[in-house]
């Protein structure tokens, strides 16, 4: 997304070290209200996940960080 969420970012490139706006949303329609975790989201060098793909980790251990 960009910065303001209003609408898909410009680029799909991001410098190491900064920061992306990401959005995930659900289609509630006639369900009871739903919450959304996303306990891991990774990026890829590919569009699509392949075994070949190199994918690096944005999201992991459904958000927690040990340290």
């Amino acid at each position: 997304m960009n910065d303001d969420f209003s609408g898909p970012a410009e680029s799909t490139r991001f410098p190491l070290g900064s920061i992306i706006p990401i959005m995930a949303s659900v289609v509630q329609e006639t369900h009871q209200p739903l919450l959304l975790l996303l306990e891991e989201c990774v990026a890829a060098t590919t569009p699509e996940l392949y075994p070949e793909s190199t994918m690096y980790p944005i999201i992991s251990n459904k958000g927690y960080s040990w340290q």
